[in-house]
């Protein structure tokens, strides 16, 4: 992706609040938020300017993790790098009347996605991988969890009275014949997230977008990267993410059975406590629907908007699953 003159300048001039040289930039996004890979003479970094109108306590959450992630695991995560001030949150204004973006500096995770190495070894080694991101966030406590900033992927957020599919946007979005379609399937997902609960084995603070495009391999190793959508939500909507991911690029019985198996056995768990995994996938499903139906990035939309009639037949595809397997 090209830079142009004026993004170019802006990058730089956020990048001047940092002790660093850079001597290249190479701009990966910039649409809703930009991230950019920064070289210099010693190694190179990610910066992250913020979506719009993000909050900075949204801002610090996923910091606060990080920093625990990195401090109790020897998990490979980003690791934010500080500015000339010391801190690792950085103010920007694009210009006047603009709102307010962070921005923030990582180091560079080396590797390249899991989707090029898929093997019963690597699906176990991300079932061994997520099992230990999912065990720190069982017994890790946000500094600030009474007032956690962003979505809460529970019941609420699903079929609550202001949820998207309950609030009358889904079926103005979807059609009353689509709307009605779904209802059964999105009731299945209603039911496991009510009969899973809320306690900590089940429920805590999860990534929430753990696509194959942030699970990187590297000298035999995985890391996860791209942490600023984490949220409290189900240990499973996190795991329904990379079933989608195993599903869509190798849906092949004995690679998922690798992966089911790596994250069970980490945790300590049955192989039946999965059983949900389908109605999971429906909640992840209609998080997709309602964000692309209702957002103000037009060219995420146009790109995105063709994949709405997959995604409902997707849904009725888990709910069939997930009836067969209750």
């Amino acid at each position: 992706m090209e830079l142009s003159v004026e993004q170019y300048e802006e990058l730089y001039r956020i990048l001047r609040q940092y002790p660093l040289e850079v001597s290249h930039l190479e701009l990966l996004q910039y649409h809703g938020r930009a991230v950019a890979r920064v070289e210099t003479p010693d190694a190179p970094y990610v910066l992250r300017i913020s979506y719009p109108l993000t909050r900075i306590e949204r801002v610090q959450e996923e910091l606060d993790w990080l920093r625990a992630l990195r401090y109790d695991t020897d998990l490979i995560v980003p690791s934010p790098v500080a500015n000339k001030q010391r801190e690792f949150i950085t103010s920007w204004v694009a210009g006047e009347g603009e709102p307010v973006q962070y921005c923030l500096l990582f180091n560079w995770v080396e590797g390249d996605s899991v989707r090029d190495s898929l093997s019963l070894e690597t699906a176990d080694a991300i079932g061994v991988l997520l099992a230990r991101l999912h065990r720190h966030a069982q017994a890790y406590t946000p500094a600030h969890a009474a007032t956690f900033v962003g979505p809460r992927y529970d019941f609420n957020w699903l079929l609550g009275p202001d949820s998207w599919w309950t609030s009358g946007h889904a079926q103005s979005d979807l059609g009353s014949d689509t709307y009605r379609r779904l209802q059964p399937a999105i009731a299945l997902a209603g039911e496991a997230m009510s009969r899973l609960g809320e306690g900590p084995q089940h429920f805590g603070i999860i990534h929430s977008d753990l696509h194959f495009d942030n699970i990187l391999l590297h000298n035999d190793r995985c890391a996860l990267i791209d942490f600023d959508d984490c949220a409290p939500g189900y240990y499973l909507y996190d795991l329904a993410i990379t079933e989608q991911a195993f599903r869509y690029h190798y849906d092949h019985t004995p690679i998922l059975a690798a992966f089911h198996e790596g994250y069970c056995r980490e945790r300590g768990l049955p192989l039946a406590s999965l059983r949900d995994i389908d109605a999971f996938m429906i909640a992840v499903d209609v998080g997709f629907l309602a964000w692309i139906l209702r957002t103000d990035e037009v060219e995420a939309r146009e790109l995105l908007l063709p994949q709405v009639p997959e995604r409902v037949e997707h849904i009725l595809a888990c709910a069939e699953r997930a009836r067969q397997s209750s």
